[in-house]
């Protein structure tokens, strides 16, 4: 085997590793924005209206909360994706606290 051949062989097998990677990423990627398109559309067959509220227990910020942007806010933490966050509502209420789950906390 002469040396231009060894080459030509490492050459291909670079290539080819990088291949294999590349398309494990393209896979992955794949699955993600699947993933985040179905998460997004269970939060959105959330009514908009519905809440939850007196959760005393709750910390200060996080007693009162609209569902649907509770959804859309953990969303758009765990795909750090900001864009979520116009989907996240404040609710206000006379005795409960909403801000935790604002578009600006989000």
């Amino acid at each position: 085997m002469t040396m231009d051949s060894r080459f030509r062989v490492t050459e291909l097998v670079v290539l080819l590793w990088v291949a294999i990677g590349w398309s494990s990423v393209a896979l992955a990627a794949t699955e993600y924005d699947s993933s985040l398109v179905k998460r997004v559309a269970s939060c959105r067959e959330i009514d908009a209206d519905e809440y939850q509220t007196g959760l005393l227990l709750n910390p200060e910020g996080y007693r009162t909360y609209y569902t649907r942007s509770a959804c859309f806010q953990r969303l758009a933490i765990e795909y750090r994706n900001p864009d979520l966050c116009r989907e996240v509502r404040r609710r206000y209420a006379l005795f409960s606290s909403g801000w935790g789950y604002s578009a600006r906390n989000c």
